[in-house]
């Protein structure tokens, strides 16, 4: 029972001398300011591409609920207007926009003459870009997707008028209402995770990368922990305490910061989007934390001075924000990414197998930090 409230009343000291270090809470008020930062942005108008829309006729009502659909859905794309063709062209000529999608007047009749006509093709939407690239061929996707009803019953009405009742006549209602017998409701498609569970489709393409973000966050604190520890070191604050002899001293004087951190981290996800759950986000970032904790003592150990790790910080965190799947899906260099925690973690909320790969994590960590102590120490 002595040994446990030593323990506490270790770990409640230690938590009380971190929180009076500046360093640490400019990184404690980095959590909420970074996600209070990116909901901003997610606010304001924003995608990774800016399209111009322009309409040859104000009057035709089929552009304009093409356009009111194409601006109302949620997209990486930001859409502006332009009253005429040649303003549209000057955008793009600007470098305001990267592409002008312009709709011809009398919409419906282009389609109509496009579908039936066999040799001559008149655009039915001009495409004015400097290139053309990856991003403006998937852009092109949508246009498509949001011009397929339209252009599909018009190839429906001509193939029923012309083939199936060719010496016959059927009205347009009566057309439409079979047309409409083949909709699908709801959506074709529907995204997984590998554990089952439905993707929530964010508001924006800036809040994705907000947990990524926060374990990175993470783990300079545990770095910065172990500078703390080897300042303390230096000092001689260890004199009375077996630091050198039980990895567990060394983890629990990191420990202590991180859970600041982590609890934090975990509250701010809860703010954001994009929360799993409390058992499985409290779970898995416990499993995070000590992950962390591993890695940044063996880490300092290696260093073994505050120069170098300082030095080394940088770098890590440049490594773990290519390699770990923050902004997008990471290139596949396994040896590197088994390494990195963030990896685990960013992985492990919907696929178990890395909940199993985050437990090994700690347990080989804790082993090379032992041995890392017993060598170290004995030279």
């Amino acid at each position: 029972m002595k040994k446990i409230k030593k323990v506490f009343l270790w770990f409640l000291l230690l938590n009380k001398r971190m929180l009076k270090k500046p360093s640490f809470l400019v990184i404690l008020c980095c959590i909420p300011l970074l996600v209070w930062g990116v909901h901003v942005l997610a606010g304001q108008d924003s995608g990774i591409m800016k399209i111009v829309l322009c309409q040859e006729s104000e009057e035709d009502g089929l552009v304009s609920e093409i356009i009111s659909e194409i601006t109302k859905q949620d997209s990486v794309l930001h859409f502006i207007h332009a009253h005429t063709a040649q303003e549209a062209k000057q955008l793009v000529q600007s470098g305001q926009a990267d592409a002008a999608w312009i709709f011809c007047e009398n919409l419906q009749d282009r389609i109509d003459q496009f579908i039936g006509s066999t040799f001559e093709k008149h655009p039915v939407v001009t495409i004015v870009a400097k290139e053309d690239n990856v991003a403006l061929q998937l852009a092109r996707e949508k246009l498509f997707g949001v011009l397929y009803s339209t252009v599909s019953y018009s190839l429906y009405r001509q193939y029923v008028t012309e083939e199936v009742f060719e010496k016959e006549t059927i009205s347009e209602d009566e057309l439409w209402e079979h047309y409409q017998k083949t909709d699908v409701e709801g959506n074709m498609f529907e995204m997984k995770y590998l554990d089952g569970e439905s993707v929530v489709q964010s508001t924006s393409y800036l809040t994705f990368p907000v947990r990524g973000l926060l374990a990175l966050v993470i783990v300079l604190c545990g770095l910065a922990s172990g500078m703390f520890y080897l300042q303390d070191e230096a000092r001689g604050n260890f004199t009375w305490i077996p630091v050198n002899t039980n990895v567990f001293w060394n983890w629990g004087y990191l420990m202590p910061g991180l859970i600041n951190v982590g609890a934090v981290s975990v509250l701010a996800l809860a703010v954001s989007g994009g929360f799993v759950g409390w058992k499985s986000e409290i779970f898995c970032m416990l499993l995070y934390l000590l992950m962390v904790t591993g890695f940044s003592d063996v880490i300092r150990r290696l260093c073994g001075s505050i120069v170098r790790l300082g030095a080394i910080i940088p770098g890590l965190l440049l490594v773990m924000l290519a390699l770990c799947p923050i902004f997008m899906g990471a290139p596949k260099m396994w040896a590197i990414q088994f390494i990195l925690p963030p990896f685990y973690y960013l992985n492990a909320l919907h696929n178990q197998i890395y909940l199993f790969g985050m437990l090994a994590y700690i347990v080989v960590i804790f082993i090379i930090d032992y041995i890392l102590m017993r060598f170290l120490t004995k030279k």
